[in-house]
């Protein structure tokens, strides 16, 4: 989980979730992409996709449910 542009990777996509949830392009409710997706689209590993979920569940901004996915939360800010 190396830095890259002063930020660790983990933090790219925790960013990159708040700011479409804070664009309205994610609501409460909302699946976000699966940890497959993300992996791919950011170039990083599952263990950093992971991290970044977790710490995104961890704030409320997002609620995981095993054999189901990850969602935005339904207090999630805006």
């Amino acid at each position: 989980m190396k830095k890259k542009n002063g930020i660790f990777k983990y933090e790219r996509i925790e960013r990159d979730i708040k700011d479409r949830i804070g664009k309205g392009e994610l609501r409460p409710g909302d699946l976000v992409k699966s940890e497959a997706e993300m992996v791919q689209q950011f170039q990083v590993s599952k263990m950093t996709v992971k991290t970044a979920m977790n710490r995104l569940a961890d704030e409320g901004v997002v609620v995981r449910i095993q054999g189901k996915g990850t969602f935005v939360a339904p207090c999630a800010k805006r």
